[in-house]
């Protein structure tokens, strides 16, 4: 009849000397060695920690109903003005535009929106020759990061003469100059904005200077030619709402994932090198120690 072999043990040597011995020695700088090297590997490769996180967010984006346009004609006359503030620098504002549209759509039905539609009417003498747009929203994010604020978007075009209709086309993306922080809520510019006490340039100023903002891209314009006084001049602006590639900053916790993660994946390759080199030694009794067998013990 046939023998099988079902079931195999090791035979566990054990392998002693005494504390002041070339043996300890050897098993100590071992153990230091297996324990450091990964930690100078991570370290020379960019290091435990995680300083840049890169995810995709869909963000909330509301149009707050306020705007300003400022539409110039020939030098020396004053500039079509349709806004929704009432002053600006203490001066009274007179909102010359005939008709204002705003449609903002949710064309997948995510409960976002994801398109603005904006359009403005109002008569001139004369041809325009360039426009200043500025646009308010609320923008949020509520993943990883957390961001609310009121943010200014602003276009400026020179326009060819004789042009009764500038249509606008564009994205509204976010800005950063600064990684968001995980595990606070970025609420800083979360606060009404009022061009009575700030100067145009300022306003821009203010816009460019923040941390965090929004822009317009891949903007274009092209435009109907032929004007008359008669008719009335047509701004058309569409923005469409992206999906952002948000940068931020990891929280404690989510460095500490990754940090053990990097840190054990050497660690046990140097663990395994190190047990196999120190278990030669011992073996071909390259070192002097007391050889222990199981049987022995018992």
């Amino acid at each position: 009849m046939p023998v099988l072999d079902i079931f195999s043990e090791s035979v566990k040597y054990k392998y002693k000397t005494n504390v002041c011995s070339v043996g300890t020695l050897l098993v100590f700088f071992a153990t230091i060695i297996t324990l450091s090297v990964p930690i100078i590997i991570i370290h020379l490769t960019g290091g435990f920690w995680i300083k840049n996180d890169v995810y995709t967010e869909i963000p909330k984006i509301m149009f707050k109903q306020k705007y300003l346009l400022l539409a110039e004609s020939r030098e020396g006359i004053e500039p079509i003005t349709c806004s929704t503030f009432n002053t600006y620098k203490e001066n009274r504002i007179s909102d010359s535009c005939t008709v204002t549209k705003v449609q903002e759509l949710d064309v997948n039905r995510d409960g976002l929106n994801d398109v603005l539609k904006f359009e403005l009417r109002f008569f001139t003498e004369f041809p325009v020759q360039n426009i200043r747009l500025l646009l308010f929203f609320n923008y949020e994010l509520k993943g990883k990061s957390k961001l609310s604020m009121e943010t200014m978007a602003a276009l400026h075009y020179t326009i060819p003469s004789n042009v009764q209709k500038i249509l606008i086309l564009g994205d509204l993306k976010l800005k950063q100059k600064h990684l968001l922080q995980n595990d606070v809520i970025n609420n800083v510019y979360d606060h009404s904005t009022d061009i009575n006490n700030q100067s145009l340039f300022q306003l821009l100023s203010d816009a460019v200077n923040r941390k965090f903002g929004v822009k317009i891209e891949n903007d274009g314009m092209t435009w109907e030619s032929g004007f008359s006084a008669e008719e009335e001049t047509v701004v058309q602006l569409e923005l469409f709402y992206q999906e952002e590639v948000v940068h931020s900053r990891p929280g404690v916790w989510e460095e500490l994932k990754w940090a053990w993660i990097q840190y054990f994946a050497f660690f046990f390759s140097f663990a395994y090198i190190a047990k196999q080199v120190t278990g030669w030694i011992f073996v071909n009794r390259y070192v002097r120690s007391y050889v222990i067998s199981p049987w022995e013990e018992k």
